[in-house]
């Protein structure tokens, strides 16, 4: 006779589950980039090429996917505070800042510049982009949750990073802030707002989403192409040094995460986004930002490439402790 499944067993099949799908997502990703690396490394594609595919994909592909998917998906009725998105960016980020510099005053490490800068700035879209639809209902629009709850931060970093480094002499443009993404958030959702999207025609979706179907594997086959360019220009920290960051980015950033979503209990789109936040590998424009601002590029790839390895074990953990908590 077979035995009853409990609410604890159901509680542990739904984490599992989401442990799995995320472990299967975050495989995908890094098996992208893990081609583009080796395309690289066996000069398939030269390492020069990945200047001309990048744009491509942030300035092109990336606009697109976020267009297609906000104006499809997107319905202000459905999510009444859609608006509060980025308010919680803004908090979160007040929350990482305030623990980043709690992190480095307690580890004290060598390059607390490059230290404190890796740890602060996750990978925000990339990762989220991928893993969201695998451990999301289908009836959730997670990934409009996803693109208004980062719709500041491609224009914070450019902005703010430079001053981590003391060396720094930060850019006064606009060019950052107004970029093609931003502008693609803004559109689409006016269009939704005034519910003109209905006047785009099907066609004009038709080559929107064909681009956009682009930006992920484009966006994964540029980043494991620059780790091979960076790889290359390592240089070897202490093991101590690299195994305080792993600890920091990749366990202390998101178990803090998930403490306070037990105690605010937000929607879980919302919880799932900002566990994500936190849980993610550091964002990959670092090496070359600290390289802009008077940093030490080696070091900084270093730590890129350190978290990247240990999300793959610790990412999937994390997603299977929320649906623990939110499924449970």
């Amino acid at each position: 006779m077979a035995t009853p499944r409990t609410d604890c067993d159901g509680a542990l099949y739904n984490s599992m589950n989401f442990l799995f799908a995320t472990l299967e997502a975050v495989v995908i990703l890094l098996g992208v980039g893990v081609i583009g690396f080796a395309l690289v490394a066996r000069r398939v594609v030269p390492g020069a090429a990945l200047k001309a595919l990048a744009p491509l994909a942030l300035d092109v592909a990336l606009p697109c996917t976020i267009f297609s998917n906000i104006t499809r998906h997107f319905n202000p009725s459905l999510i009444p505070g859609w608006w509060r998105l980025p308010l919680w960016w803004v908090l979160f980020t007040a929350a990482a800042f305030l623990l980043t510099f709690l992190i480095r005053s307690l580890f004290r490490p060598a390059h607390h510049e490059e230290f404190a800068a890796t740890l602060f700035y996750q990978n925000a879209l990339f990762f989220p982009l991928v893993i969201l639809p695998r451990v999301c209902d289908e009836n959730m629009p997670c990934l409009v949750y996803l693109f208004l709850f980062v719709l500041p931060f491609s224009a914070f970093f450019f902005k703010t990073a430079p001053y981590f480094f003391k060396n720094s002499t930060p850019s006064n443009g606009w060019g950052h802030i107004l970029n093609p993404a931003v502008i693609a958030t803004l559109l689409a959702v006016a269009l939704r707002l005034f519910d003109l999207h209905t006047f785009v025609p099907e066609a004009a979706y038709g080559i929107i989403e064909l681009l956009g179907g682009m930006a992920i594997p484009l966006l994964m086959l540029v980043i494991g192409g620059n780790l091979y360019i960076d790889f290359k220009q390592r240089r070897k920290l202490p093991v101590a040094e690299v195994i305080s960051f792993v600890a920091a980015k990749n366990l202390i950033f998101p178990i803090v995460a998930l403490a306070v979503l037990a105690l605010l209990r937000p929607s879980y789109p919302l919880a799932l986004i900002i566990l994500l936040q936190s849980a993610v590998p550091p964002i990959t424009a670092m090496p070359l930002m600290a390289e802009r601002a008077g940093g030490d590029k080696t070091v900084v790839n270093q730590y890129l490439l350190a978290g990247f390895a240990a999300s793959i074990v610790t990412l999937p953990i994390m997603v299977g402790l929320l649906g623990l908590l939110y499924r449970g």
